[in-house]
């Protein structure tokens, strides 16, 4: 059950796949609480996530990802 609003997590296989790359490039969590790998993309949207990470990487959050979409002419 999610909340409204919440952010998906992607299938078991995917975030599989992606504490494997994690681990290779050397991250390292505790096993415990692993990192839980987020869908940020609107379900339908095939984008590559551009902005997504552009927002993430400038501030650590998707906070101004509706700003970005706005001005999207980076």
């Amino acid at each position: 059950m999610r909340w409204p609003g919440e952010v998906p997590t992607v299938d078991k296989e995917t975030s599989k796949n992606v504490l494997k790359v994690l681990r290779e490039n050397g991250v390292v969590w505790d096993e415990k609480s692993p990192p839980v790998i987020l869908d940020t993309r609107p379900p339908g949207n095939i984008s590559t996530g551009f902005l997504e990470s552009l927002s993430v990487s400038l501030t650590g959050s998707l906070l101004h990802l509706p700003l970005l979409k706005q001005y999207g002419k980076l």
